[in-house]
């Protein structure tokens, strides 16, 4: 599982999720869920789950969007943190494991701004469970 932190300075609802496919044609993961935490944490109650169902097969579409059923809505200058739990089926050659990142890995900024001018700022999670992960 993998955690990202972020905050934007206009409320917004967050609809989807565009992840890439692993590269590999023979990998496949399936995204299991999304969960909305309040703050910098992923741990504890969340205040919204998606239960996923969008398998990432590798191939030739470089994304997969996850809509999801209930909008999250992010309120405006407040951290929420994102956890999104994949899953790789047996019947698949294993991946080692998962990154969740925004944008170019090699070049991704501290604070984006999108297409529509809302602008994103991400930061760590600090606090995190068992084995999760924060590509902040």
């Amino acid at each position: 599982m993998e955690a990202v932190t972020i905050s934007t300075f206009d409320a917004c609802r967050l609809v989807a999720l565009g992840m890439a496919n692993p590269i590999s044609p023979d990998h496949m993961a399936v995204v299991e869920s999304v969960s909305l935490y309040n703050g910098k944490i992923a741990t504890g109650n969340s205040i919204a789950v998606h239960q996923g169902n969008e398998r990432l097969q590798g191939g030739d579409q470089p994304l997969t969007f996850e809509h999801l059923r209930s909008p999250f809505n992010i309120p405006v200058f407040s951290a929420v943190t994102l956890k999104i739990k994949l899953v790789g089926p047996p019947s698949y050659i294993p991946i080692i494991g998962f990154e969740l990142y925004r944008g170019n890995p090699f070049d991704r900024p501290d604070v984006w701004t999108g297409d529509d001018e809302l602008i994103w700022d991400f930061d760590k999670t600090l606090k995190l469970g068992k084995e999760e992960t924060s590509n902040g």
